[in-house]
């Protein structure tokens, strides 16, 4: 018998159990399919993968419905990276929140970089 090549803990391998696994390009692919407005760095998405693990139940399993559920979450509760302010990207009463496509990170009105200010207002933004 030749040995499992597939190990996934705890005694578990391909020969006596099924893994299925879900990544941070699912996450990705979904947000995308969703057109949310900022792109997610492998970071967030991991975190957001972190948290459906967390909230998994069992009877329910995960599904592209759950990522997105979560991804939703997520975005609704986007943060500052600069000072962890809570914001959103809509208006929807809290703190506004800006994000740039040559730009992983998000920022509120207090921490946009001058960087941001002088690559949009070179390009007529």
């Amino acid at each position: 018998m030749s040995e499992p090549q597939y190990i996934y803990q705890h005694g578990y391998n391909e020969k006596n159990s099924i893994a299925i696994i879900w990544c941070i390009d699912d996450i990705k692919e979904k947000a995308k399919e969703m057109e949310v407005s900022v792109k997610l760095t492998d970071d967030q998405c991991m975190y957001i993968l972190q948290e459906i693990h967390r909230r998994h139940d069992a009877s329910l399993g995960v599904s592209w419905d759950t990522l997105e559920y979560a991804i939703e979450s997520y975005v609704n509760e986007l943060r500052c990276n600069k000072c962890s302010k809570v914001g959103s990207f809509e208006s929807d009463g809290k703190p506004a929140l800006y994000g740039q496509e040559f730009d992983e990170n998000i920022y509120c009105n207090n921490c946009i970089p001058e960087a941001w200010e002088k690559m949009l207002e070179s390009e007529g933004k």
